[in-house]
């Protein structure tokens, strides 16, 4: 019994681990993604820098926020200003 236990408890921690380096990397890679091919594209909050760089390197055009208006956030100031400095429509 104490030897399933111990396997068990190994098992477990090995799962955590694993899934914690698989949320870091989501983190750390900012979650973005191609939907379509070329067209359609999907990530997490990103920054005003990541916003430029998405922009640059997949020619982003327009930003579709399923966050919502949040106008007092920093986080949509940011976004806002980054997407309008990029001349990015920002929706």
């Amino acid at each position: 019994m104490y030897r399933f236990l111990k396997l068990a408890g190994l098992a477990g921690c090995a799962a955590a681990v694993g899934l914690g380096t698989y949320l870091f990397a989501i983190q750390a890679t900012g979650n973005f993604a191609e939907v379509v091919p070329g067209t359609l594209y999907r990530s997490n909050q990103p920054t005003a820098l990541q916003v430029a760089d998405y922009a640059e390197r997949y020619g982003i055009k327009t930003i579709v926020n399923l966050r919502g208006s949040s106008e007092d956030a920093t986080w949509y100031k940011n976004e806002v200003a980054a997407a309008r400095s990029l001349n990015i429509k920002h929706i």
